[in-house]
């Protein structure tokens, strides 16, 4: 089921393909189900906000960026209410951690020609 805070089809696959279909932080190949869930099988991915919707972030292709599960723990959203790595506090506070998608190594595939 959908939350009020998902992104779109459409931004999930403008942010999928601009990261050529890689985890956005440790480049893990990320396999797609039709409707974008990404748990059909192979990796199983998130598409995470770099500004939480807390701090007026947008559902906008500029503001998504697909993780896999093992990395978007590792930004800071764990399991269940369970928190870990680097933004303990999910980005629901003021000491979020601001990211955009050049700090991640493979949140945008560079043009090769």
């Amino acid at each position: 089921m959908a939350h009020e805070q998902d992104f779109t089809y459409h931004v999930k696959e403008q942010a999928y393909k601009r990261q050529g279909g890689l985890c956005a932080y440790c480049g893990s190949r990320l396999s797609i189900s039709k409707d974008f869930n990404m748990h059909s099988r192979g990796v199983q991915g998130e598409a995470h906000h770099l500004i939480p919707k807390i701090h007026n972030g947008k559902k906008a292709v500029w503001n998504c960026i697909y993780l896999c599960n093992t990395c978007h723990r590792v930004i800071g959203h764990g399991t269940g209410s369970k928190k870990y790595g680097i933004d303990s506090h999910g980005g629901s506070t003021s000491s979020w951690i601001r990211m955009k998608v050049s700090d991640f190594p493979y949140g945008v595939v560079k043009n090769k020609y």
